[in-house]
Order: C-alpha cells, then structure tokens, then sequence
C-alpha cells in the first residue's frame, strides 16, 4: 500500500556493486535515485493519513451529491491504498442556515468519523423558480469543497470551489468526483539522494541493506551504533546518514536536528544540499 509516512519513494534502480574504494580512513558516497512522492497540487501531504469523504444532501437530491462523493473517495483509494475501499462516504441532511465550511463542523466530523482527514462535498445546484430543485436541466452546478487536517499545525479549513457543465446523472456526478480530486494527489518526481559510508564491515553491512532493502528506519538504527567514534569526520558522516534517515521517514525536525549535530562535528560537502532539503519541507 502507498498509505506510508510521507515522503514515499519507489525504487528507481537496483544496487549492484559499491564504488571502488580508494582510501580506506576516507568516507565514500553512495547516491539513490528515487521516484519521490512529492505534496499534491493542494499543497496537503495526505501520505500516511487515514480519510473520509462527506456530502450534503439535498432534499430533491437522490443521487447526485452522494455520486460525486464516490467518484471522489475513489480516486482517493486509487491513490493512497492501492484501489482498496478505505476512504468512508458519509451523507450530511441538508439544515437550513448551516455553515459547512466552519471550523466547528469539520472538527465534528473528524470526531464522527475518526479519520486524520476529512473532505466535505457541497454541491449547489440549480433551482426552479418554484424552489424545486432542476435535476432533469440541469446546466451548470457549483461545487463547493471543504477540507480539514486534523494533523496539519496549521490547523485551518480549506475552502474550494469551481463551477462546471454536467450531466445530473449518477454517472456523470461520478466522473466529476474522481476529477475533483486529483488535485489532493500526489506528484512523483525523480530525485537523487547520497549518504556516506565507510570501508569498515559495519559501515558496509548497514549500506549494502539500504541499497538492497531501501528500509530507512533500519539504516537509522544501523547508523546510531556506529557513532562511537573519536574520528570527528565519521562520527559527522553518521550523524548527516540519520538526518537523511529522518528525512526519508518524514522526520523532518528530527532531521534538521541530527544534521546541527552533523554540521557541529565537521563540515560535510553533502550537508548544505540536504539542509536546503528539509528547510524547504519545514517551510523556512
């Protein structure tokens, strides 16, 4: 399943053999080339969270809002969980006065539906002079979608809307949905990132499972048994390996972290690249 802590990472290319060792006491470089799961258009790192799709129903609606909701939840599915039905569809009657877009509701329903992310669906659609609501013509419907992250420091709803032409049929509602949602996937772009390693049998043991297993959180715990060391340079080496560990696990403070560490103990020609790699995910 892609539902992994963010960033996620496909293998690009497999390990064969290390580079050729030239100088046993100096370290050496090893670079991966990841395809990286990179936030959505939205600018949400969904990766990891678990969701739910909400819409208001109205009450001439018998099938509209509750099909764009499918089409929405999806393509959601599609995405982070491999086509598996993990994205819940709740239907919300509609109340007269009430504001979908406030704080409070969207809290009320990461309560109900205990999901880290929640999507509230509400489509406006054309009425008849006499108030009914004009499925049977419909032309144009406005849809509004708003959306809170119980897990995002910003803690703010987001709010979008976008009128389009469409059919009031089931199908089409459908369609309209999976398309609402591409924005909030993800973007897979292809990065090369390097660690260091030394010619010392511990060094290589934790390099070579990287490199076969990409486990990362296995490498972390292989790279903090080596810092014992006087040698400022290897210890430094280590410690920028763990802030990459941290970085590819989504640990991005804890990264910025080991790397002061790193910087402190020497100075590291790979270190500014990855420094420029977590302020930009930290937003500085």
């Amino acid at each position: 399943m892609k539902n992994n802590a963010f960033p996620t990472a496909r293998i690009a290319g497999a390990f064969a053999v290390f580079a050729t060792m030239l100088v046993a006491c100096s370290p050496l470089s090893y670079t991966l080339q990841l395809e990286m799961n990179e936030p959505s258009a939205s600018g949400l790192v969904l990766n990891g969270k678990s969701m739910a799709v909400a819409f208001v129903q109205e009450p001439d609606d018998t099938c509209f809002a509750a099909s764009l909701a499918d089409g929405f939840a999806y393509k959601l599915e599609t995405e982070y969980f491999d086509g598996e039905e993990s994205v819940p569809v709740f239907m919300m009657e509609k109340k007269e006065g009430a504001d979908y877009s406030a704080k409070d509701t969207l809290v009320a329903l990461i309560m109900d539906t205990e999901a880290d992310v929640v999507f509230l669906i509400e489509p406006e659609l054309p009425a008849t002079d006499a108030g009914q609501m004009a499925l049977p013509g419909i032309e144009k419907f406005m849809m509004n979608l708003h959306v809170y992250d119980s897990m995002e420091p910003s803690d703010q709803v987001l709010n979008y809307s976008g009128r389009t032409a469409f059919k009031p049929d089931a199908l089409h509602a459908f369609q309209c949905g999976v398309r609402s949602a591409v924005s909030f996937l993800p973007v897979w772009e292809q990065q090369s990132f390097s660690f260091y390693y030394y010619d010392e049998a511990a060094s290589l043991a934790v390099a070579d499972s990287l490199v076969t297993t990409y486990d990362w959180k296995a490498a972390v715990s292989g790279w903090m048994g080596l810092l014992k060391t006087r040698n400022l340079q290897k210890r430094a080496c280590y410690e920028y390996d763990i802030a990459l560990g941290c970085f590819m696990l989504g640990q991005n403070k804890l990264a910025g972290e080991w790397l002061d560490r790193a910087d402190a103990d020497y100075a590291l020609a790979l270190s500014p690249g990855l420094r420029k790699r977590i302020d930009a995910r930290l937003g500085r």
